[in-house]
């Protein structure tokens, strides 16, 4: 978690990002994903394994049990106080 925003690497699924609203009634919103194996629609243990939010700088850390580490940076805009609301979408990913 960093700020209202939870963020999940879910294997096959990729990296998800939550923001959370009123938790007393379950309210969670998708704001950002990013597909660390778009070329594989398979259901299984493979993927995104483990996510690092904690850069000032925005940068967020993914890692893949196949295809390595991914830099990006989520367009939604993550700064030191945490991010700025936006549509759900795709980020781009990024080597500084």
């Amino acid at each position: 978690m960093r700020g209202n925003h939870v963020f999940q690497a879910n294997y096959s699924a990729g990296l998800r990002v939550l923001e959370m609203g009123d938790l007393s009634v379950g309210e969670m919103t998708e704001v950002a994903f990013l597909d660390t194996r778009p070329l594989s629609s398979s259901n299984n243990f493979g993927g995104a394994w483990t996510t690092y939010p904690f850069f000032g700088s925005g940068l967020v850390l993914v890692t893949d049990t196949q295809e390595g580490l991914f830099v990006t940076r989520p367009e939604l805009g993550l700064f030191a106080s945490g991010f700025e609301s936006g549509d759900t979408s795709e980020w781009s990913v990024t080597v500084p």
